[in-house]
């Protein structure tokens, strides 16, 4: 039987799953995975995407999981553009991401916040803290042609819905709380 995820998925969960159909264990299975339950949850045998066999470290090897993400950071980064074009004069930079599982060093989009250019990298993560450490070492050294440094913003979001302190307030900032992000996601 498959059940429709909009049925069950609290609003905040289409943001990372989408509107899908998926059986119920598979369903099962993706919703603990998003909401960071996975360890409440027995672990299964076979990979409910892939359908290999689970091991250790699993979540971050499996190509359909990395494909998921890279789906829900397209649908946000998407989204993400589409409220900030009209006041910041958002555009993208990074035009969609598929099949790039490899290389997430990129900035997504650009914006204009009183006449200073700044470039969004939007990431999805389990651990929002090494992520952002780890982005904000990549870009520290990163210059315009001009030489100038660039202002590099990332929007880390986590598995489970939470989105990183330093995002949340450069996004309170323009003015968008992640409460309107999960409304019209």
């Amino acid at each position: 039987m498959s059940i429709q995820v909009d049925d069950m998925v609290p609003k905040p969960g289409y943001t990372l799953l989408g509107r899908r159909r998926m059986d119920n264990t598979a369903f099962q299975y993706m919703i603990n995975w998003v909401f960071n339950n996975v360890r409440d949850t027995p672990i299964p045998e076979i990979c409910e995407l892939c359908k290999k066999p689970y091991k250790e470290g699993h979540e971050q090897d499996c190509k359909k999981i990395n494909e998921l993400n890279i789906a829900a950071h397209d649908r946000f980064a998407n989204f993400l553009e589409r409220i900030l074009r009209k006041r910041y004069q958002a555009r993208k930079v990074c035009e969609d991401n598929d099949n790039r599982l490899e290389d997430r060093t990129k900035p997504d989009i650009s914006i204009v916040v009183n006449g200073v250019q700044i470039y969004l990298d939007i990431g999805i993560t389990w651990d929002l803290d090494k992520y952002y450490a780890l982005k904000e070492q990549h870009y520290r050294d990163q210059k315009d042609q001009n030489g100038n440094p660039l202002k590099i913003i990332q929007i880390i979001i986590g598995k489970n819905l939470t989105i990183h302190q330093k995002s949340r307030e450069f996004l309170e900032e323009l003015r968008i709380n992640f409460e309107t992000i999960y409304e019209e996601t």
